[in-house]
């Protein structure tokens, strides 16, 4: 396997300690059964890591992450949006 496919999965590959991030839609649906309206302010988001940088250290490609609403920095590749952050950005894996 070569060293690019280790570190990503898309075109672009991250450097130092980043990693892309694949959002997922948020769940608003609460394990009760409420379904929260749109407008909620959800303050945590969850995603799936798709490249990470060589400095990176705790995560790996294809990991289910927890991040502040606010990290990261958008850019979209083809239609689909994605996030490209520090990894001390990241909150938790899931």
């Amino acid at each position: 396997m070569s060293e690019d496919k280790i570190y990503t999965v898309l075109s672009i590959r991250p450097i130092f300690d980043r990693v892309i991030v694949e959002p997922q839609d948020p769940d608003y649906k609460t394990e009760s059964g409420i379904i929260l309206p749109p407008s909620t302010e959800i303050p945590v988001l969850k995603g799936v890591v798709k490249a990470i940088g060589f400095k990176v250290s705790e995560v790996k490609v294809g990991d289910d992450v927890i991040f502040n609403a606010l990290s990261g920095s958008p850019y979209m590749v083809g239609e689909k949006p994605y996030l490209l952050m520090r990894e001390n950005d990241l909150i938790a894996i899931v």
